[in-house]
């Protein structure tokens, strides 16, 4: 026994690294408990935000399907979630000792599947759904779901999207999207596919994929499809068969899409009355509204694209040049790389270029490099040694060129030297640094995928070196990806130049056009989203006020659906809409001005924080955000809250603790580049200058020293906006000095037109 202040606890009955589970009882009434506590040395601030989290979020929740928590506290130098105790056990130790009948899993499944309904209903998102968290007590047939430490809420829109280089989850019972390489963002569907797991291992006796090797999994989840459980085992009934492999579909339109229509399923077969051509799903309404997160209308496009990178997987360089409007797709199109990627045991990494910071030398590579080095980041220490080798060794003395544009790899390397000048330090050794930085990453076991997007914005210095890397053709197994808006480059842009040298230099690279979707990718897409042949009408209004942009028209749709004009009849059990009354409708015929009146519905405080986050750029910390709200990481996070239930903000990044236990998102970026846009835009324009510079000023009060320099381009991009503002002659004397030390390191990268552009803006300060 074990005194835990007002509980005692009676035997341990779970062990792990970093936390224990006792079962006990309360003193005061004997009431039986299970009380989970963190180990000593794990009692950091983010395990606490985890226990915190599970507790805030389930402690008001009446649903009988959770295992109630009772009290949140701290007892010695350890944090203890108390729980309700109900006598009973996991369902891993029970799989451990023995095989269910069919009876009993279509029992448990049944009760899994209405209490997840009632979970989603609430808007709450398990995404860690496997046997360890399902307790049932086999004498009272009572189940519920506990451990909801990883648990998100969502409201009408996708709770966002994973980061590729951070998983959470256990990973054998993962859905494809939470993996982050499926292109794909996360909603209660992916609770499905782990409940299809939890089905399948009950059935057959083990997961459908099983592997020691974490990419091995991720691939399988995401391209491999496991045995059908009635061919391991034919005492499985054929149409069980069926609902688990359709709760395992990769995509989650293919799932099921509604509770109701998973339960009547398992009912036939419970019953006996599952026909011989039994079709799963024939009674899945599908009455949450959902926009297909599949590509329409572009086979031709994908097979160049992937064609491409199977090309570059076998060896060689290659360059691939994506252009066509805002909102045709680009992003998304790259995005289906993530799988092949994965299948080849590559490397994605991705940055883009800002609209509103345009003078920051190298910002999309720096952002695109650090990406990558986050990925290396989660390995082990072991692999964090061979990486930390390699790099030393191709890089030696350059190592502090490149440290200087990615700081994230002082985190391997170890703390920046400054770079020992030599002769040829002005144009050679920073294109060559970064060439032997990315042939570390690009080999035959490990092809690369570099993705920067929007360079119509590029500063000149990225697109010298993007040209030089290209020309050297020294380069193996990387694929280098650009996107950029061709209406918005004239054949005077630097963009078309560098396209024009490479022409000119016979260079061999791709050219990918995208364009608008036609009338009938978007029936197809109307289809799929309101289940209907009955679109085809629909969809030629739809067209005349989007003309077909793909990004359009999903908006066009998320305002109908929320003026009500897109309605499920349950009493009819499908989707309805007037079309006399949408073709009358007055949507805007630009979707910078549906996006603004979407923000402007906004509450204030939320509609400020965006406007705010427009300015800092397409992605944005929480904590600089925070700072310049001037107010702390939590409750920014709470004014954003709107912005993210309504779709127009997602989630980045690993969780952490904001403030006090309080667990929260640390990185977030705009819908689109046309959201952010319609949020700047709400500033008025006399009001951007000073802005941006109290922006500046607020960051260098801030942030530390060696923060100050990590981020001096950002700072001064900002600061110089509202250069003619600044009176004070020590400020100027401040920012003519920090102008200064840009244009060295500019120089120092070989980014000359930025050296020249922050030199002249400090010599101005000077007068």
């Amino acid at each position: 026994m074990l005194a835990l202040g007002d509980y005692t606890a009676t035997e341990v009955i779970y062990q792990g690294e970093k936390s224990l589970v006792y079962r006990g009882h309360r003193k005061r009434d004997s009431l039986p408990v299970v009380i989970k506590t963190l180990s000593a040395q794990y009692s950091q601030s983010q395990q606490v935000a985890r226990l915190r989290h599970e507790y805030e979020l389930i402690r008001d929740l009446d649903h009988e399907g959770v295992v109630k928590p009772l009290a949140l506290l701290r007892h010695q130098d350890r944090w203890m979630l108390v729980l309700e105790d109900f006598a009973g056990t996991s369902l891993r130790n029970i799989l451990a000792g023995q095989r269910l009948d069919l009876p009993t899993c279509l029992r448990i499944g049944l009760l899994l599947s209405q209490h997840l309904d009632g979970l989603h209903g609430h808007g709450i998102l398990h995404r860690d759904i496997k046997p360890g968290n399902i307790i049932i007590n086999l004498s009272s047939g009572q189940l519920k779901i506990t451990d909801f430490s990883l648990a998100t809420r969502f409201g009408a829109n996708p709770a966002g999207t994973e980061e590729v280089h951070r998983l959470e989850g256990t990973l054998a019972y993962l859905s494809p999207e939470q993996t982050g390489r499926m292109n794909r963002s996360l909603d209660y569907r992916s609770d499905y596919y782990s409940l299809g797991v939890v089905l399948y291992e009950m059935l057959v006796g083990w997961p459908p994929f099983q592997s020691d090797d974490p990419l091995a999994l991720i691939h399988a989840h995401i391209a491999r499809t496991p045995s059908s459980p009635h061919r391991l085992n034919p005492a499985i009934p054929r149409p069980l068969s069926l609902i688990v492999m359709k709760l395992l579909a990769k995509m989650a339109e293919d799932r099921y899409q509604s509770g109701p229509g998973l339960r009547r399923d398992l009912e036939r077969v419970r019953a006996g009355r599952a026909a011989a051509d039994f079709s799963p799903g024939q009674d899945d309404l599908a009455e949450r509204f959902r926009i297909p997160e599949r590509l329409y209308g572009r086979e031709r496009e994908l097979a160049q694209l992937l064609g491409a990178f199977e090309a570059v997987a076998d060896g060689g360089l290659a360059c691939l040049l994506v252009h066509g409007h805002s909102g045709v797709g680009k992003s998304a199109l790259i995005g289906e790389l993530h799988k092949p990627v994965v299948a080849r045991r590559g490397f994605f990494c991705t940055g883009k270029f800002e609209q509103f910071q345009r003078h920051t030398p190298y910002s999309a590579l720096a952002a695109a490099f650090s990406h990558l080095l986050r990925q290396i980041l989660t390995a082990s220490e072991a692999e964090l040694a061979v990486w930390s080798r390699l790099l030393r060794d191709a890089l030696g003395e350059d190592a502090a060129l490149v440290q200087e544009v990615v700081p994230e790899l002082e985190h391997i390397l170890g703390p920046r030297v400054a770079a020992s000048p030599t002769e040829d330090h002005t144009d050679n050794r920073f294109p060559q640094a970064i060439r032997r930085f990315l042939q570390v990453f690009s080999q035959a076991d490990h092809p690369l995928v570099v993705f920067i997007d929007d360079l119509q914005w590029a500063d000149p210095a990225t697109l010298a070196l993007w040209q030089r890397l290209v020309l050297e053709q020294d380069l193996g197994h990387l694929l280098l990806i650009g996107a950029y808006r061709d209406n918005e480059v004239g054949l005077s842009h630097p963009l078309m130049l560098l396209i024009q040298a490479l022409e000119q230099a016979g260079v061999s690279f791709q050219r990918l056009p995208l364009g608008s979707l036609d009338e009938t990718h978007l029936q197809q897409l109307l289809s799929d989203t309101l289940h209907s042949t009955r679109v085809a009408e629909l969809a030629r209004v739809l067209f005349q006020k989007t003309r077909g942009n793909p990004f359009f028209v999903n908006q066009a749709l998320h305002t109908l659906h929320e003026r009500q004009l897109l309605r499920f009849r349950h009493d009819l059990g499908e989707w309805n809409w007037d079309q006399a009354e949408i073709r009358e409708l007055a949507i805007s015929d630009s979707v910078v001005e549906l996006m603004t009146a979407r923000i402007r519905a906004l509450a204030r405080e939320a509609r400020r924080a965006m406007q705010l986050a427009a300015c800092i750029g397409n992605r944005f910390d929480l904590r600089t955000l925070a700072i310049i709200l001037q107010v702390s990481p939590l409750e920014a996070m709470e004014r954003l809250r709107p912005a993210l239930e309504e779709g127009l903000l997602l989630a980045l990044g690993e969780r952490v603790d904001l403030q006090d236990g309080w667990l929260g998102h640390d990185r977030y970026r705009f819908l689109h580049d046309r959201v952010q846009q319609a949020a700047y835009a709400l500033l008025e324009p006399p009001r951007r200058a000073a802005l941006h510079l109290k922006m500046a000023r607020l960051l260098l009060a801030n942030l530390n020293q060696s923060e100050r320099d990590e981020r001096l381009f950002e700072i001064l991009d900002n600061a110089n906006l509202g250069r003619e503002l600044v009176t004070a002659p020590d400020e100027r004397l401040q920012l003519a000095r920090l102008n200064l030390d840009a244009a060295q390191r500019a120089r120092s990268a070989t980014a000359y037109p930025a050296a020249l552009q922050y030199a002249r803006t400090g010599l101005a300060y000077l007068g």
